[in-house]
């Protein structure tokens, strides 16, 4: 893939078209420019992931952004992901420390985002709200229960 466009200082929107999947599969997972989706992550960016790269001090890697609604649905993802809408990213920044670390650093920094997870302490994922909303600021960790389903708890919590 080549470089499209820079949507803040440290991110470009190819980062977040990124997808394995998608270029195994031969699927189309661009962002169509000027769209709701283009917009949505560049306030994603500007808001969120910009204000806490420039925090940690080290590269954000951002691990899933943009899903199409057939790529969303091959991952396994949520058909209501905020991540097709482009409101939502799973990062790492394994610089500056664990993805508990990098979520810890973001609650505390006040941030507006709408979700804040520790997914299966493998990586973060925050999202924004939808238009205008006010940011809800929910932060949970998810982890496995016996039979592989999800299960949400309340703050940012380590399982070692």
């Amino acid at each position: 893939m080549t470089y499209r466009m820079a949507l803040t200082v440290d991110f470009n929107l190819d980062e977040f078209e990124r997808s394995d999947l998608a270029t195994r599969q031969g699927l189309d997972n661009r962002v169509t420019l000027d769209s709701p989706v283009e917009y949505n992550l560049r306030r994603l960016c500007r808001d969120v992931l910009q204000p806490l790269r420039d925090l940690l001090g080290v590269p954000v890697r951002i691990t899933s952004g943009y899903r199409s609604r057939v790529v969303n649905v091959l991952v396994g993802g949520d058909p209501g992901s905020a991540h097709v809408l482009g409101l939502a990213a799973n990062f790492i920044a394994p610089e500056y420390g664990t993805p508990h670390e990098v979520a810890r650093r973001a609650e505390v920094a006040g941030l507006p985002f709408e979700q804040l997870l520790v997914e299966y302490g493998e990586w973060v994922h925050v999202s924004v709200p939808a238009g205008d909303a006010a940011p809800k600021r929910e932060v949970l960790t998810t982890t496995r229960g016996a039979h592989g389903q999800t299960i949400y708890i309340p703050g940012i919590v380590r399982f070692d």
